[in-house]
């Protein structure tokens, strides 16, 4: 088991699920089960969730994440395009 202080442990937690959803995402747009527009969109409505229940304890920063996740999977994209 990790020894991460308790006060961190939820920062580490959403780094590691956002970072396991970019991989994901990633994925199945390689794989062409999912376009960069499917996965813009989806990401979006997760985040327009979190934004529509303010009064949920940490929702508005989950909003701020799946932002800065939208920005990280749109420039990730914009490079791989340029590539091809």
């Amino acid at each position: 088991m990790s020894k991460a202080s308790i006060t961190y442990l939820p920062f580490g937690t959403t780094l590691v699920g956002g970072a396991i959803a970019m991989a994901i995402l990633d994925l199945l747009v390689k794989k062409n089960v999912l376009t960069f527009d499917d996965v813009q969109g989806a990401l979006k409505t997760a985040q327009g969730c979190l934004i529509n229940s303010p009064t949920v304890t940490g929702s508005i920063e989950g909003a701020r994440i799946i932002e800065e996740i939208r920005e990280q999977f749109a420039t990730r994209w914009q490079k791989q395009q340029a590539f091809l």
